[in-house]
């Protein structure tokens, strides 16, 4: 999409989240596509890869075998993000919130791991707040970041905080994201082997249920 959107082959702002477009002129498809776009080709663009990488391998990684609760997590998190973006300033572009939204939680979850920003030791349970601050420091816009950091809490106060405080579980996972995850497992590990009955060492007499 950045490709596309860097040589004019689609015009960004046929993308970007625009409520009247969504909810007047039914271009629902904007409310997918502004998490897709990182910006032009630039050095921001590289940065904006890296966080993506980073943050979704340390976060597939903790939610491994539990992949119901993680399409859980992300849908959770797109749609409070946008409410909590059009409530702050009607963000156009959510990539960079949403991301950082999954970064929160994730901090939240393994608060403990110890790791090195430019040389410095830093707890990932503070990282959300170490990047906040060094955008600050180089000028950046913080109220984007504070937009993911508001739909992470979110997240996560209703799934594991209100939970052990006050006994309500309020964000269980949909029985229809558990098929969906389990199916495209299936799907992603290949084609299961089908059940062969009578089958003798050579394999003759085999009766093959379909």
């Amino acid at each position: 999409m950045s490709f596309c959107m860097t040589y004019s082959i689609i015009s960004p702002y046929k993308l970007f989240l625009d409520f009247p477009s969504v909810f007047y002129q039914g271009q629902i498809w904007r409310l997918i596509t502004t998490f897709f776009f990182a910006g032009g080709f630039s050095m921001n663009f590289l940065f904006a890869m890296m966080m993506i990488y980073y943050t979704f391998s340390q976060v597939e990684s903790h939610f491994k075998n539990k992949e119901s609760e993680l399409a859980t997590m992300l849908l959770f998190n797109a749609v409070t993000g946008i409410i909590y973006g059009w409530l702050a300033s009607e963000f156009m572009v959510m990539q960079s919130p949403y991301v950082f939204s999954v970064l929160y939680v994730w901090s939240k979850l393994v608060p403990d791991l110890t790791m090195q920003i430019y040389g410095f030791p830093v707890q990932s349970g503070n990282l959300p707040w170490v990047l906040i601050a060094f955008h600050l420091f180089t000028g950046g816009n913080p109220f984007s970041d504070l937009v993911g950091v508001a739909a992470g809490h979110t997240y996560y106060y209703l799934k594991h905080v209100l939970p052990e405080s006050h006994g309500y579980n309020l964000l269980k996972t949909p029985s229809w994201i558990d098929y969906v995850t389990k199916k495209l497992k299936v799907w992603a590990e290949g084609e299961q082997p089908r059940r062969v009955y009578g089958m003798n060492n050579d394999g003759a007499n085999a009766n093959v249920d379909r």
